[in-house]
């Protein structure tokens, strides 16, 4: 940079490289129209910033994967407490309506789901919760989730109980996840 008439100016070169980089002003988002839907408002977020920006940027390469008349395989990977935080249903109509092929997971979501689909539920709490004051209750904590510790330990009872039900032997995680979800009865289960 050289100094000129008291500021600093750049070279041509470095200028045009300046204008490159402030060439895409953030978009913000509108949400005045009362027809607006959530589809419309992950749209526009495709054009701000931060995460809002990667969601949107997710929907659009979706939204291309699934008009591409090859059809490319859509594979899902699942990671952290998604069940917890209420989206079982989403993931499950994603399997049930083929908007996904494959689905790679976490044993904890899908133990999430098997929790749920034997009927015991995620409980709204706090991240501020004394978390001895729980574990005197039997109550455990997921972030800002409650589940009932006693249910978990059915769960992990009733896990158990299908387990010894397979034939000696090696078998896959697929294998046992096929038998847990054989034995559920919730339509709403992912493993369903």
């Amino acid at each position: 940079m050289s100094k000129h008439n008291g500021s600093l100016s750049l070279s041509d070169r470095r200028r045009r490289m300046k204008a490159a980089l402030l060439a895409r002003p953030v978009r913000p988002a509108f949400v005045d129209d009362a027809d607006l839907s959530v589809a419309d408002l992950v749209e526009q977020m495709a054009g701000m910033s931060l995460q809002a920006r990667n969601i949107g940027l997710c929907a659009d390469v979706l939204k291309r994967m699934l008009k591409d008349p090859d059809r490319p395989t859509i594979i899902l990977g699942l990671a952290g407490p998604l069940i917890a935080a209420g989206l079982r249903r989403v993931i499950r109509d994603l399997i049930v309506h083929n908007v996904v092929d494959v689905v790679v997971s976490t044993g904890g979501i899908l133990y999430q789901d098997t929790y749920q689909a034997r009927g015991f539920r995620h409980y709204q709490g706090t991240p501020e919760a004394d978390d001895v004051a729980l574990r005197e209750l039997r109550v455990n904590r997921i972030y800002d989730t409650y589940v009932d510790e006693d249910k978990f330990w059915e769960t992990d009872l009733w896990c158990g109980r299908l387990a010894d039900r397979l034939k000696p032997g090696p078998h896959s995680s697929r294998d046992y996840l096929d038998t847990l979800g054989g034995a559920l009865e919730d339509e709403e289960s992912i493993l369903y």
